[in-house]
């Protein structure tokens, strides 16, 4: 089957904007009922970016996956993903810094959280990060780490055993939910040290977020191995495409923002599937449209958005406009994605360039032995 993955860039950039829109909308603009609901949830999108990571990860290093090779080339691997994310990750953090230090005041314990910060370990001991989106930068770590380890054991799994591992690691996702739930309830009502701490584990620990990147390698690992099926499917991938898509929406318009925890751990995981496998299986103009030259910049840049939202948000309201109003909110997110455009051009292509090719060099012989077929990443 030949995949066309394309039109899934610019739901990266969808996602990246939807969680702009959450943070700073100003919310006058957000009126009380779905409106209001909708905004809020759409910090859901990071779970998108969860199940996408795993279904693209699949996708690109699928011949590795299915050579039938006793082992999975981790340290390539590592470098890659490091030499991805790293570079920005810590010019946002940087910047973070400068205006803490050289503009105004604005965190605390900057020194003891540092450390970890800069390491991406932040989510397992602070549950929060100075430059705040981070967090989730930190759990993608630790899902990155995870995945050459069990990832060719999964590439042996066909047909139902595929979808049998998908519905018992969606069972975890169901229980995580009701336990968030609750405890979140708890939280609200015994204000403490200990339900702060259990606000920020059920919040933001790793290990309660990797089934939702789990369940985006099973989906890969099923689209590739079900060409007949997607064949079959593509005179209806539009309408999959569309009732999903309206569907993700009007859940997130329909709860209430004080029940937002329900989506914390991927209950929405099989309307993104959908949205995903539709997505890769659309053909005609609408794949043409959405497979673009400047719907994959946009999709390539959604990281830059993601990750500079507050240091750019922080600088320009303090030296252009507040973004309190319309006007500003809508101005920042022209400058941000220009500034994101700008930081992809010139700072995350060349850094991911040439971080690759150093590291690259040092590791072991056996190691590239391992990776003659894998796509560039």
């Amino acid at each position: 089957m030949q995949q066309n993955t394309d039109p899934i860039y610019i739901t990266r950039f969808l996602a990246a904007m939807s969680i702009v829109v959450h943070h700073f909308l100003p919310h006058t603009y957000r009126p009380a009922g779905g409106w209001e609901n909708l905004t809020q949830n759409f910090n859901e999108g990071v779970n998108y970016f969860y199940i996408l990571s795993g279904f693209v990860m699949v996708i690109a290093y699928q011949k590795a996956i299915f050579s039938g090779a006793s082992s999975f080339p981790k340290v390539k691997y590592w470098i890659k993903r490091f030499a991805r994310i790293y570079p920005v990750y810590l010019f946002a953090l940087l910047a973070t810094l400068s205006f803490h230090f050289f503009v105004k005041d604005t965190f605390t314990s900057v020194w003891e959280r540092l450390p970890l910060e800069a390491a991406m370990l932040q989510t397992w001991v602070n549950f929060g990060s100075i430059n705040s989106p981070a967090w989730s930068v930190s759990c993608e770590v630790f899902f990155y780490f995870l995945f050459p380890f069990f990832i060719l054991k999964l590439g042996t799994l066909n047909g139902k055993k595929i979808l049998d591992r998908a519905g018992l690691v969606y069972l975890l996702i169901l229980v995580l939910t009701v336990f968030g739930f609750f405890a979140n309830q708890y939280i609200q009502e015994n204000p403490s040290k200990i339900s702060g701490f259990l606000y920020g584990f059920i919040g933001y620990h790793p290990v309660l977020r990797v089934s939702t990147f789990i369940i985006g390698t099973l989906s890969g690992i099923w689209f590739l191995k079900n060409g007949p099926t997607m064949n079959k499917l593509k005179p209806y991938s539009p309408l999959i495409l569309f009732a999903s898509a309206a569907a993700i929406l009007v859940i997130f318009a329909s709860v209430p923002v004080a029940k937002g925890i329900l989506f914390s751990y991927g209950i929405m995981v099989p309307l993104y599937f959908l949205l995903i496998i539709s997505l890769c299986n659309l053909e005609g103009g609408l794949q043409k449209t959405l497979s673009h030259k400047s719907c994959i910049f946009l999709g390539d840049i959604s990281y830059g958005i993601y990750i500079l939202q507050v240091p750019v948000q922080m600088y320009f309201a303090y030296f252009i406009m507040p973004t309190t109003s319309l006007a500003g909110f809508l101005l920042y997110s022209l400058v941000l994605i220009v500034l994101s455009a700008i930081s992809y051009i010139v700072l995350e292509k060349p850094m991911r360039k040439e971080l690759t090719d150093v590291l690259l060099n040092i590791i072991p012989k056996k190691e590239k032995n391992l990776t003659t077929n894998i796509q560039t990443q």
